[in-house]
């Protein structure tokens, strides 16, 4: 709440001090966003792609707010243009998938992870973002396998708590 305020305040003073710094333009959206105010992040990214266009991760994070915002179509459009930008982008790789997963577009996510989830220097939650893609695409058997290092016995299960949660009321 208070401290997130107080960091975006601290942001917006640096942009005011200078504009071209990426370190404050992204740093003011992503406080706004961990605050709660979704429209202010997007505003402030949006801002940011305007001072910055060429930079990815300002793109990224325009994606991650429209998502907060359930503008699925609108969050993907932005993160491939992040990947355009930079197309070794984990960030926005990552948040495409998990939108794509959101907005009810589990297989195409799957493809889009699959690789480096699968990879054997994969991190957990790459592992875990694939995994919620498959229990999306309603392959509950894969969505456990991909858990099963962290859950062990309790990966079956976790998975059709996904797959339950994921298709909503």
């Amino acid at each position: 709440g208070a401290r997130w305020e107080e960091a975006a305040q601290a942001y917006r003073r640096a942009v005011q001090a200078d504009g071209e710094s990426r370190a404050a333009r992204l740093g003011l959206g992503r406080a706004r966003l961990r605050g709660g105010d979704v429209a202010g992040a997007e505003a402030a990214f949006r801002e940011a792609i305007t001072a910055l266009p060429r930079d990815p991760g300002a793109q990224s994070g325009l994606g991650v707010a429209l998502d907060h915002q359930g503008r699925h179509a609108e969050a993907q459009a932005a993160y491939r243009a992040a990947l355009e930008l930079d197309p070794s982008h984990e960030g926005a790789r990552t948040n495409l998938a998990l939108s794509l997963t959101l907005s009810g577009q589990g297989a195409e996510a799957v493809r889009m992870l699959e690789g480096v989830a699968r990879a054997p220097q994969a991190t957990p939650r790459q592992r875990h973002n694939l995994a919620l893609a498959y229990a999306a695409a309603g392959d509950a058997p894969r969505a456990a396998e991909m858990m099963a290092p962290e859950l062990g016995e309790n990966s079956r299960e976790a998975a059709a708590a996904w797959r339950l949660a994921l298709a909503g009321p």
